[in-house]
């Protein structure tokens, strides 16, 4: 139980959310996707708190939260490192109100701090595949990451597989370590029929087809997944065409070059970024999901799809079993031979869809936005009972 004694009367939390980012493109995915869903929820959560967020980002609605718009161009990295080291630290030091814990939403807390730090650890993909990133991009997250770990009084992740990551990597207890798992938005339900069918019209979906959404990036596994297709339509002249939707990341080109080494350009569509407010139609008219990611931090296209209603084909690594449970089915994204076998059952059975979509929407309800919110609400206030020593 927090020490109700040490609690200041009105508890302040100040926001590193740089990385926020609500327009169109790939950056609106991942880690902003999860720092919105946080911070939309922490006032519902605990609206005794005041929240003060430092963003880039005008756009959305932020209720219950003070929001303090840089002007710096923090999506460029360098501008980023220099606003959280330098220009951050002295905006908190001329705050006419104290603020009693700040948190840092992606990976990185100013070197000099003077109250508890918490810091957001979303997974340690620049470790385990060093070649999916830019040399300075990996040589950033990992010494950043690992400063900022050490610094914080504690340090959140968002599965137990990255609790255990970070723990090794770092030598940390595990109860330095807090899980918060990401919720699912409400809007990822499956629309209604008429609707479906207008959308299906509208953008020119095809009848039956395989979908993946995320952004086109090497960790994503895409290259694998055309190959296991490519394998999959050798035998099967009928096989659904291929989608693979989301924005172009870093790497890209080697996707595109695959599908035209495979001679596939006929079969693979590309509609590129898909808004949030058209993803549930995607997800709700494709056949099956297809998500062969090597490595993720929790894999939130997959619980979106899910709650979708939509039956979810992943791998078996990583996070990925935490948010699938026994609703989906899962592969070695290494086995080219096991993913393609895998899509032709899946496509071949009406029946187990049907019965994977049900147990997927049971299985997306157990994540919650609120949940995570007061999950993290805890974390303040036992780091301002135990101050700098952590939880």
């Amino acid at each position: 139980m927090v020490d109700a004694v040490r609690q200041p009367a009105h508890l302040s939390v100040a926001l590193n959310a740089q990385l926020l980012s609500l327009r169109r493109g790939y950056r609106n995915a991942g880690i902003s996707r999860y720092i919105y869903g946080l911070l939309y929820h922490l006032p519902l959560a605990d609206s005794t708190i005041r929240y003060t967020v430092y963003t880039h980002e005008r756009g959305g609605q932020l209720p219950g939260l003070r929001r303090v718009v840089t002007r710096w161009n923090t999506h460029r990295p360098a501008m980023r490192i220099v606003w959280e080291q330098i220009v951050w630290p002295a905006v908190l030091a001329r705050e006419s109100l104290p603020v009693h814990v700040i948190h840092g939403l992606a990976y990185a807390l100013p070197l000099v701090v003077s109250v508890p730090a918490v810091v957001t650890v979303y997974d340690l993909s620049f470790i385990h595949l060093p070649n999916a990133f830019r040399p300075w991009n990996r040589l950033y997250l990992r010494v950043m990451t690992r400063i900022a770990a050490r610094k914080a009084a504690h340090v959140c992740v968002i599965s137990e597989n990255t609790r255990r990551d970070v723990a090794r990597w770092l030598g940390l207890p595990e109860s330095h370590i807090s899980v918060v798992y990401p919720g699912v938005d409400g809007r990822f339900e499956r629309p209604a029929e008429a609707a479906l069918a207008a959308f299906r019209q509208r953008r020119g979906v095809p009848e039956r087809f395989v979908l993946y959404l995320g952004t086109l990036e090497p960790r994503k596994n895409l290259v694998q997944l055309l190959r296991a297709y490519a394998r999959l339509a050798r035998h099967d002249s009928h096989v659904p065409p291929l989608v693979l939707a989301g924005g172009r990341g870093w790497g890209a080109e080697a996707i595109f070059a695959e599908v035209e080494r495979l001679g596939l350009a006929e079969r693979v569509r590309f509609p590129g970024y898909i808004p949030s407010d058209e993803q549930p139609y995607w997800y709700a008219a494709a056949e099956l999901f297809v998500y062969p990611s090597r490595y993720e931090g929790f894999g939130m296209p997959v619980l979106e799809a899910m709650a979708c209603g939509t039956p979810v084909l992943t791998s078996d690594s990583s996070s990925l079993p935490e948010v699938v449970g026994t609703a989906g089915v899962m592969v070695n994204p290494d086995d080219e031979e096991a993913l393609a076998d895998a899509l032709a059952d899946l496509l071949a059975s009406p029946e187990q869809r049907a019965q994977l979509g049900q147990a997927a929407r049971e299985r997306a309800r157990q994540f919650s936005w609120l949940r995570a919110a007061r999950q993290q609400v805890v974390v303040y206030r036992r780091l301002v009972a135990h101050g700098e020593d952590g939880v």
